[in-house]
C-alpha cells in the first residue's frame, strides 16, 4: 500500500510484496547454480568437443547471469522488508530495482536462445550424456520465464495506466457538473473493466441476457466495493490478520469466565450499533478514528431492545433436533453429486461409487434424471450419501446455469417424507448467482410489510418453483411415497437459501413443510421474514462460518475495519502475512496480548521529504478510511441488513488450551438469534466452518454425545462472543 508504481503504470501489488517471491526463486536459483556446477565439473571433457567453445560459453555466461541475478534479488528482497505496510519511502528504490532486475533478466533470455540452438541441433558433435543434461538446464530455463511471464500477467491492473490514473484524478478536480459527469466516466469505466474481468474468468458461461444481466449487476457491486481504495491483495490479507488479533484481543477483555468447564462462555451484555464519527483535522482524525471506531467497526452501546426474556418464538420446535439436522445434512450433501462424495472419501470413495454407476446409461438413461454424466456418476453418489432405493428418486437434475441451479427430489422411506435438496455453490455459475447480490422485493402471504431479499438467490429459488409446478414434481413425490408424508426442503450454502426462499414460495400450497438450511448465506432476507420463518425452518451454522455474515453492510464495514487495522499498523506485511501463515495452519491457540497490541508509531521523520511522504500517505489512509466509514453507513441505508433464516443452530467449538494441527475440535451448539450474524468473524476458520462434510462432523459429535442445545441467550446479540 499503496500500488507499486513502476514501467509507467500502476500494478495489483505494493513494493512489500517482493519478500517472498524473492527467497522461493533466490532458492530456486541457488539449486539451479549448483546443479550447472556440478555438470560443469563432471564434464569438462565434453568442451573438446567440436561444438565445445559454444557449450562452454554457455555454461559460464548462465553461472555469472545466475549469480547476478540471485545478488540483484537479494537486494530487493532486502529493501522490500523495510518500513511498513503505510509508510513506503524506505522503499522509494524498489522502481529502480526492478528496472535493474528486468535489465539483468534480458539477457538471461538471450543465453536460454543460445543453449535450445546448441542442445537441439541436429548434429553437434559432442558427448551424448552432456545434451540431454544441458536440454534439462535449458527447458527449466523456459519453465521459469513462462511461469514469471504468467506472474506479471496476474499482478497486471488494466486500470493502472497512466493515462487511466491521471482521468480519475481530474476526474475529482473539476467543477460542479464537468466533475459529476467525469467521476460518472470514471465509475462506468472501472464497471467495464470488472465486466470484462469475470467474463474472462466465466469464459465457458453462455451470453444470454441472463448472463448479460448478472455480469453488470456483479460488475457494479464490485466496482463500487473497491472504489477509492488503493490498496492491493496482499494488503487485504495482512489487514484481515489485524482484525482477527483485534477482535480476539476484544474478545478476551469482553467474555466472562465460565464456572463450568463444560459449559460454553456466557454472552457479553452489550450489543453492537455502528456510529459515524466526524473528522475534522489531521491529528483529531487519528483520535476520534481509534476512540470511536472500534476494531469491529462498531461502537459499544447498550442494547435495551434485547433484554426481555424468552418469547413463544424462542422455543425450538418439537421436530428440530439434532438428529433430524444430521439425516437431512445426507440430503444437502448428496446434492452435490460424486464430487463431494469422492472429496469425503478420499481413500475409497471411487470403489464405493463405481458400484453405484450405470456404464452407459447415455442410451438408456432414465427420464426423470437429467444432465448427468453418462455413467451417471451424480445419481450414484445421491444414493450413497442417503441410502435411498433408486426407485425413491423421483427427479433428479444437474442442469446449471447463471440463476438455474441442481436439485433432486427424493422419497424418505426411513422418515416418511418428501424431500427436495438444492446443491450449493460448485461453478462459475453458481458464483455469479452468489455474487448477484442486489436486494429484490418478495410478498409474503401474512406478512403486512414487503420482504427484501437476495435478488440472486431467489431467482434460483423461483427457477425451482417452477420446475416443481411445471412437472408436477411435488404431486407424483407424494403418490409414491405413503399416506401422511411430511414435505422437507434442505440444502447447503446456496442451496440452503434457494431452500429457504422456496419454501416461503411453497408454504401456501404446504402449510406443514419444513426446511433445514445448513450455512445458509447471511444477506438472504430481511428481519420480518426471518422471523417469520422461525416457525417451519431451522437453520444450522458452524462457527466462525463466514459465508452467514456476508451481505455488502457487512462487508462495507469490514473494508472500514481493515483500512482502521492496517491505518493502526506498523510492523512490516511479510511479518503479519508469515506470523498469519504459521497461526492458521499450525498455531491454533490465541495470539498473546502482547503481540495483539498496536501502536501508532511515527517514524523519526529528520529528512523533509521522508515527512512529507509519510504524511502524504497518511493522509491517504485517513481519506480512504473516512470514505469506506461514510460508504459503510450509507450501505445501511441503501441496502438493508439481510439477516439468515428461521431458528438458528450456532454450532461453536469449546475453547481449549492447546490442540494440535490435526486435533479434532470439541463442540457444543447453542440456539441464536439471526441479530448475532451481522459481523463477519475474521477466523483461519471462517472458510473451513462453511465446508459441508466439516458441518456433517459436527452434527454426528453431538448426536453421538446426545447433546442437548441450550436455549436462546436472554442477553443482547454480541458478535464478537460467537
Amino acid at each position: 500500500m499503496p500500488q507499486l508504481v513502476a514501467f509507467g503504470r500502476r500494478w495489483t501489488i505494493g513494493s512489500d510484496d517482493l519478500v517472498f517471491p524473492g527467497l522461493m526463486e533466490i532458492g530456486l536459483r541457488i539449486i539451479w547454480v549448483v546443479a550447472v556446477s556440478v555438470v560443469f565439473h563432471h564434464h569438462k571433457d565434453a568442451f573438446e568437443c567440436s561444438d565445445g567453445n559454444l557449450l562452454y560459453t554457455y555454461i559460464v555466461g548462465l553461472l555469472s547471469l545466475l549469480c547476478l541475478n540471485i545478488l540483484t534479488t537479494a537486494v530487493i528482497v532486502y529493501t522490500s522488508m523495510k518500513g511498513s505496510i503505510t509508510f513506503d519511502w524506505p522503499r522509494r528504490h524498489i522502481p529502480k530495482l526492478l528496472y535493474i532486475k528486468f535489465t539483468t533478466s534480458l539477457p538471461e533470455v538471450a543465453w536460454n536462445i543460445i543453449g535450445t540452438y546448441w542442445a537441439f541441433r541436429k548434429f553437434n558433435g559432442c558427448d551424448l550424456e552432456v545434451v540431454p543434461i544441458v536440454k534439462g538446464v535449458v527447458i527449466t530455463g523456459w519453465i521459469i520465464a513462462v511461469v514469471v511471464t504468467f506472474g506479471i500477467a496476474i499482478v497486471f491492473d488494466p486500470l493502472g495506466g497512466q493515462k487511466d490514473e491521471h482521468s480519475r484524478k481530474h476526474a475529482y478536480s473539476l467543477e460542479s457538473d464537468d466533475r459529476e459527469q467525469a467521476i460518472i466516466g470514471a465509475k462506468t469505466a472501472a464497471s467495464k473493466i470488472w465486466e470484462y474481468r469475470f467474463r474472462v474468468l466465466c469464459c465457458c458461461v453462455c451470453c444470454d441476457e441472463q448472463s448479460t444481466d448478472a455480469f453488470s449487476g456483479i460488475s457494479k457491486i464490485f466496482s463500487d466495493f473497491f472504489k477509492g481504495v488503493d490498496l492491493v491483495p496482499t494488503d487485504i490479507a495482512a489487514g484481515l490478520i489485524l482484525v482477527y488479533r483485534e477482535q480476539e484481543r476484544k474478545n478476551n477483555r469482553l467474555s466472562i469466565v465460565t464456572i463450568d468447564h463444560d459449559s460454553p462462555p456466557a454472552r457479553s451484555q452489550s450489543s453492537y450499533t455502528f456510529s459515524q464519527p466526524t473528522l475534522q483535522s489531521s491529528a483529531a482524525a487519528d483520535m476520534e478514528i481509534s476512540s470511536s471506531y472500534s476494531a469491529n467497526g462498531l461502537v459499544i452501546s447498550p442494547g435495551p431492545s434485547l433484554l426481555g426474556g424468552q418469547t413463544q418464538t424462542d422455543i425450538p420446535k418439537p421436530w428440530m433436533t439434532i438428529r433430524n439436522m444430521t439425516h437431512y445434512m445426507k440430503y444437502a450433501m448428496a446434492s452435490y453429486g460424486w464430487p463431494l462424495y469422492i472429496f469425503s472419501h478420499l481413500a475409497t470413495g471411487a470403489c464405493h461409487l463405481w458400484s453405484q454407476c450405470r456404464c452407459c446409461s447415455c442410451i438408456d438413461s432414465r427420464s426423470d434424471v437429467l444432465h448427468d454424466n453418462c455413467c451417471q456418476c451424480h445419481t450414484a453418489a445421491i444414493k450413497k450419501f442417503t441410502n435411498i432405493h433408486a426407485d425413491d428418486l423421483v427427479y433428479v437434475s444437474f442442469h446449471n446455469q447463471i440463476f438455474e441451479i441442481p436439485f433432486f427430489v427424493a422419497i424418505d422411506r426411513e422418515d416418511n417424507a418428501v424431500v427436495v435438496a438444492i446443491r450449493g455453490t460448485l461453478s462459475l455459475r453458481d458464483v455469479l448467482t452468489d455474487f448477484n447480490a442486489e436486494c429484490e422485493e418478495l410478498t409474503i402471504e401474512g406478512l403486512s410489510d414487503t420482504c427484501i431479499t437476495h435478488k440472486g438467490i431467489l431467482q434460483a429459488a423461483r427457477y425451482v418453483h417452477s420446475v416443481l409446478q411445471r412437472l408436477h414434481i411435488l404431486d407424483r413425490a407424494f403418490e409414491q411415497a405413503q399416506q401422511g408424508a411430511k414435505l422437507v426442503i434442505t440444502g447447503h450454502s446456496l442451496g440452503a437459501g434457494a431452500a429457504a426462499l422456496l419454501s416461503i414460495l411453497l408454504r401456501p400450497q404446504y402449510p406443514d413443510l419444513i426446511c433445514f438450511p445448513f450455512s445458509t448465506p447471511g444477506g438472504l432476507m430481511s428481519l420480518n421474514a426471518s422471523k417469520y420463518t422461525q416457525e417451519f425452518m431451522c437453520s444450522v451454522i458452524l462457527g466462525k462460518d463466514l459465508v452467514p455474515r456476508l451481505g455488502i453492510s457487512t462487508m462495507e464495514d469490514l473494508k472500514a475495519n481493515i483500512l482502521q487495522a492496517l491505518h493502526n499498523c506498523d510492523l512490516p506485511k511479510y511479518k503479519i502475512l508469515a506470523s498469519g501463515m504459521w497461526q492458521a495452519f499450525c498455531g491454533l491457540s490465541k495470539p498473546s496480548e502482547e503481540k495483539l497490541s498496536f501502536k501508532v508509531q511515527q517514524p523519526l521523520l529528520s529528512n523533509i521529504s521522508i515527512h512529507r511522504s509519510y504524511t502524504n500517505t497518511q493522509n491517504n489512509v485517513r481519506a480512504a478510511l473516512q470514505d469506506a466509514m461514510m460508504a459503510s453507513e450509507q450501505s445501511h441505508i441503501t441496502h438493508p441488513t439481510l439477516y439468515p433464516p428461521g431458528k438458528i443452530l450456532h454450532i461453536l467449538e469449546k475453547e481449549t488450551s492447546a490442540r494440535s494441527c490435526f486435533g479434532i475440535p470439541d463442540y457444543y451448539a447453542m440456539w441464536s438469534r439471526p441479530e448475532e450474524f451481522t459481523e463477519v468473524i475474521v477466523s483461519p476458520k471462517m472458510l473451513s466452518d462453511h465446508l459441508p462434510d466439516v458441518v456433517m462432523r459436527a452434527l454426528q459429535q453431538l448426536e453421538e454425545k446426545n447433546y442437548a442445545p441450550r436455549p436462546p441467550s436472554t442477553q443482547p446479540p454480541t458478535a464478537l462472543s460467537m
